[in-house]
């Protein structure tokens, strides 16, 4: 049976995901919502449901005929066996009809669904038990031009990894004067202060000798991997202390730093540089446009 997402369903789809081998966080019913308040677009996801239980469900949210998430790919459908697949894809291709459905983007593959491999990188840091002799291998692979910013940060600053939702807070005023002005909805923070609450993330702040947070970052953290979401400073080249203090301090088996080889612009480019210079590998993250 196919049953359409509603906040109804929240509890038994977050546990599910919570117990799928192939789930992350981007799977989880509250990211989910995130990206349909910060898009204004339409939740479409949908659970396969067998005797109460789910045995399967697809994470997808409409925006302008097509089903992406905030623009980037949605993650892909989870399943227990071929036979919830083939009533997943049924209901599917259903919606493609009934919503005039122009494109599907989703990580990874999905068996009987073609599609065009539009894939990219990210880069990974695989991670050993954290110790001091880890936390030194760590720091060689640091790019060279960034180990004296991050030293003088650390001399005029005090640098602070947070799990009190309210520095999300710190983060969102930050934010606000970096961009001159609100950019999403306040209902986007809340479930941001909500996930570090659940010890699904944490921040790391700096602070400035007179008590001024100057700088702010936030990073997932879900099933041993965690992730460098978000960024907002008032001065420059703090972000380097920032994310090194994050991969310091981490007791993940990996840490993510972002997207590589997906750039539209120079910034973009300047983003992606800058997310290379802690050290890691780029992996292929695997993309379907369907």
């Amino acid at each position: 049976m196919i049953l359409p997402w509603s906040s109804s369903l929240a509890e038994k789809w977050d546990a599910y995901c919570d117990q799928h081998d192939q789930a992350w966080f981007w799977h989880r019913s509250g990211w989910m919502k995130y990206c349909e308040q910060r898009t204004n677009a339409m939740i479409m996801s949908f659970a396969v449901i067998e005797n109460g239980n789910i045995v399967g469900i697809c994470p997808i949210i409409l925006e302008d005929h097509a089903l992406v998430y905030q623009g980037g790919p949605c993650p892909k459908p989870l399943y227990r066996d071929a036979d919830v697949l083939k009533e997943l894809l049924l209901h599917l291709r259903s919606l493609y009809s009934a919503y005039a459905i122009k494109s599907y983007e989703y990580r990874g593959c999905i068996p009987e669904h073609s599609g065009s491999d539009i894939s990219w990188n990210t880069r990974i840091l695989n991670l050993n038990p954290y110790s001091e002799i880890e936390v030194i291998n760590r720091w060689l692979h640091v790019r060279k031009s960034y180990k004296s910013l991050i030293n003088n940060c650390y001399k005029k600053h005090q640098i602070e990894k947070s799990t009190d939702p309210r520095s999300v807070e710190i983060l969102h005023e930050l934010h606000r004067a970096q961009s001159g002005r609100d950019t999403r909805s306040q209902k986007t923070w809340d479930h941001m202060a909500a996930w570090v609450r659940s010890g699904h993330a944490y921040l790391c702040l700096a602070w400035n000798i007179v008590g001024i947070c100057e700088g702010a970052i936030y990073v997932y953290s879900y099933k041993g991997h965690e992730y460098y979401g978000h960024a907002a400073t008032n001065i420059l080249n703090i972000n380097h202390v920032l994310l090194w203090e994050a991969i310091r301090t981490s007791t993940a088996n990996t840490f993510e730093t972002g997207w590589q080889g997906h750039a539209a612009n120079k910034k973009e480019e300047s983003i992606e540089f800058f997310r290379r210079g802690f050290g890691g590998v780029n992996q292929p993250m695997i993309v379907t446009r369907a």
